[in-house]
């Protein structure tokens, strides 16, 4: 995920790293902002903020937006995610494709449209090695 471009482009890429290629690509949602829409990163709970670094995508589960994916921070900056429950989910109201204007704001959860979440889903389900998501 590449939170230094606008929420208004597709920012979510799925990576096939041996072959060096793009595999898919999607739009996400971050935390908070500031006053010049800049993402605020932090581990801190309760900070509603985006975490940078290595995760390590854990069980899925059913929670107040379907299936999730429970997030491992394997860094210092992140390291509080699954005690923050930061995690993968889908949300409604975010658009498929790249859109004129900024999208909405998670509460701190890589947070995606249900149509990406689905295709992400069956990579992560596929995968016989543990999946990981990289948040710049």
């Amino acid at each position: 995920m590449d939170l230094t471009k606008p929420s208004s482009r597709y920012r979510f890429y799925v990576l096939d790293i041996p072959n060096q290629r793009v595999l898919t690509q999607g739009m996400v949602c971050n935390g908070v902002t500031d006053k010049n829409k800049k993402v605020i990163y932090s581990n801190r709970p309760g900070s509603n903020a985006s975490s940078k670094g290595l995760y390590k995508v854990g069980y899925s589960y059913r929670g107040r937006f379907g299936k999730a994916y429970k997030l491992h921070g394997l860094e210092s900056n992140n390291s509080k995610a699954f005690a923050r429950a930061v995690v993968l989910h889908n949300y409604r109201w975010l658009p498929e494709h790249e859109t004129g204007s900024p999208i909405v704001q998670s509460q701190d959860c890589p947070t995606v449209g249900p149509g990406f979440f689905k295709e992400l889903d069956k990579y992560i389900q596929r995968s016989r090695k543990p999946v990981l998501l990289y948040i710049q």
